[in-house]
């Protein structure tokens, strides 16, 4: 046989063992995955945190009416939020207690910045920041109601019981009082407009915190009501809420909101905006104070 043809084959021979070879013991590396960008990632690079909120009160968070401004407690506290991370925040949207979660899973906005009280349906869809300060909830019927003297008197299908759609009194309201009627208004409404239906007998009871309580009263001196056998229906912490499962962006946020409660910037403001004095209870300190007699 020909030199020239035997070298060929046996060129394509080797050529042939080397691609079978590299076939067989050779596995190219897995195509690389990139994990999503989490939401403290992504607040650190765009600079900027988008805030839901819900214009509560002027002691939490309000908007001016004629101005649009907000103001409040919970928004001098993102605010400040924002300076200590040294990132922009963007008030984004106005929402509503039963669709405040929603935004969140659809990215409209990462926080909710109005207080928010934890309850076990909301957990199952969020995650919330420590509390910064506790509220009370009451149980308030016109004064000359001697029906409703004690809690369990409101647990009668006689009575009804006026609530915000998707909020924690409603949550309440249907656990705790399952027999009363529920009264629901939308999401947006007022507040006081709870106490408004309570007080011309649209409703038997509201339950509520103190300071809308007391600013309704203050506002309305003519009408007379009282919170029901004088006890406490349920104690609730102020929270942020964001989307579940950002625990390295809980563990940024609750280490500022710390910083905020220990160094006395939250007792600050709640001078400053608890006009009443007793209706925002703030967190005990972490520690005991000791005074050394000279």
């Amino acid at each position: 046989m020909n030199k020239k043809i035997i070298n060929s084959l046996v060129l394509v021979v080797l050529m042939f063992a080397i691609s079978f070879a590299a076939t067989k013991f050779y596995s190219p590396s897995s195509p690389t995955i990139y994990a999503p960008e989490t939401l403290k990632e992504k607040v650190l690079r765009t600079k900027k945190i988008r805030v839901g909120y819900l214009a509560t009160t002027p002691q939490q968070l309000a908007k001016d009416p004629n101005t649009g401004e907000l103001y409040g407690m919970y928004y001098d506290i993102i605010e400040d939020v924002g300076k200590k991370l040294n990132v922009k925040i963007e008030w984004a949207e106005e929402v509503g207690w039963g669709t405040m979660i929603e935004g969140l899973n659809q990215s409209r906005y990462d926080i909710v910045g109005s207080p928010v009280w934890a309850n076990s349906a909301r957990a199952q869809k969020a995650d919330f920041s420590i509390p910064l300060t506790y509220n009370l909830m009451y149980a308030y019927a016109r004064a000359d109601d001697n029906r409703l003297n004690t809690l369990d008197d409101i647990n009668l299908e006689k009575v009804k019981v006026t609530v915000v759609d998707g909020t924690t009194a409603q949550l309440v309201a249907k656990q705790r009082f399952a027999k009363a009627q529920i009264v629901a208004l939308p999401q947006l409404s007022a507040q006081s407009d709870l106490l408004l239906n309570v007080a011309t007998k649209k409703a038997d009871v509201v339950m509520i915190d103190p300071f809308v309580a007391k600013t309704f009263l203050k506002n309305n001196p003519d009408v007379n009501l009282k919170i029901i056998g004088n006890k406490v229906v349920r104690v609730d912490g102020n929270s942020l809420m964001f989307n579940t499962g950002e625990q390295e962006f809980k563990n940024m946020l609750d280490t500022v909101l710390r910083e905020e409660i220990n160094n006395g910037y939250i007792d600050e403001l709640l001078k400053k905006y608890d006009v009443f004095g007793d209706t925002f209870y703030p967190i005990a300190k972490p520690y005991a104070e000791t005074h050394l007699k000279k």
